[in-house]
């Protein structure tokens, strides 16, 4: 249960990162020759939140 709150949490701060970024203005972050949207990265940490939300967990030892 405590590993579905985490990932609804991470879901949810990625998603107040993506609106927060937006309003802002900032659209890009330099990765060494690459620019980066910040939307993606935040997409990616969702979807990471998402997972830990959703998956089944493991049989406990």
């Amino acid at each position: 249960m405590e590993r579905r709150i985490k990932g609804l949490g991470l879901l949810l701060f990625s998603l107040l990162l993506a609106v927060c970024f937006q309003a802002m203005g900032w659209r890009y972050f330099d990765l060494l020759f690459l620019e980066i949207p910040w939307p993606v990265v935040f997409l990616l940490m969702g979807a990471a939140g998402l997972a830990l939300a959703v998956w089944p967990e493991g049989p406990h030892e």
